[in-house]
């Protein structure tokens, strides 16, 4: 006679995609729906996600994840949220070119490469383009835009800003980089965020992490870079082989509030954001 498998609550959670993640209640939703922006349904119980940056302990995002598993279209829909829903300054930190559309829709002043940085006091958003420099001068430019935010972020005493930098393949300036480290300890009372991206844990330091108040985790298939998030975050062993298969577009949204209370979520889908020429953006 043939035997039937015994499920335990581990192998039953693996089954139904729930991983012990954490699912707002409708308070939550209702007050973040107000404050915050639309991120993408829940895996659980398929609920609107948001990123209330207000009830967050800073306004810090690190996003993780593979080439081609989604982080860089999460990063393009928040800088455009966060300029056209939030009202904010964005100044956009651009190695590969991959963000010049998504610059030109916010209306973001262009800098080419040789351009200074001179111009970051004023109150428009910023592109900076620089595709076409050896690498070393690109980390060189990119050094002194944060140098220039850095400076005028500490000279706005008792005066807060709505100011994000964007820079994907941080990974670069990792290097004793003093004013990164400056923005990423005391941004947050000056009203200045921080947009970072990388493929890999391990290429950010540990203070950049630990200092980022909402992780998006996509797909990383290093099982070293796995290892490392479940142990920073305290997940059950279990998530190891979920982040090293999620499908594109997925992802862990780990966020850190006000209260120190830490949540896991899991989105089954960063939302599109839909470009309209009657309406411009449908957000």
């Amino acid at each position: 006679m043939e035997s039937k498998p015994v499920y335990s609550s581990g192998t039953i959670s693996k089954l139904l995609d729930i991983h012990y993640n954490e699912e707002p209640n409708a308070s939550e939703i209702l007050t973040s729906a107000n404050n915050g922006i639309f991120i993408g349904n829940s895996g659980k119980m398929n609920v609107p996600i948001f990123l209330d940056f207000g009830s967050l302990f800073n306004p810090h995002v690190f996003i993780v994840g593979m080439t081609g598993s989604g982080k860089t279209f999460l990063m393009k829909s928040l800088l455009m949220r966060l300029s056209f829903i939030m009202g904010a300054r964005v100044i956009i930190v651009d190695f590969t070119g991959e963000y010049q559309e998504a610059a030109s829709l916010i209306g973001a002043y262009f800098h080419n490469g040789a351009d200074k940085a001179g111009s970051i006091g004023t109150s428009r958003s910023s592109y900076f383009m620089l595709k076409n420099l050896k690498e070393n001068e690109k980390v060189e430019r990119a050094s002194e835009i944060l140098k220039s935010v850095a400076t005028k972020m500490r000279g706005n005493i008792g005066k807060k800003d709505n100011i994000y930098i964007l820079l994907d393949e941080s990974w670069k300036l990792m290097d004793n980089n003093e004013d990164l480290e400056i923005i990423v300890r005391e941004g947050r009372k000056y009203g200045v965020g921080l947009l970072l991206a990388s493929q890999l844990l391990e290429d950010m330091s540990d203070g950049i992490v630990s200092n980022s108040a909402s992780i998006f985790i996509f797909r990383i298939q290093v099982k070293k870079s796995a290892e490392k998030i479940i142990a920073n975050y305290n997940l059950g062993q279990e998530y190891i082989e979920y982040i090293q298969g999620l499908d594109q577009g997925k992802c862990l949204l780990i966020k850190l509030d006000k209260n120190n209370k830490r949540s896991t979520t899991i989105i089954r889908r960063v939302s599109e954001i839909s470009i309209s020429p009657k309406t411009k953006l449908l957000l």
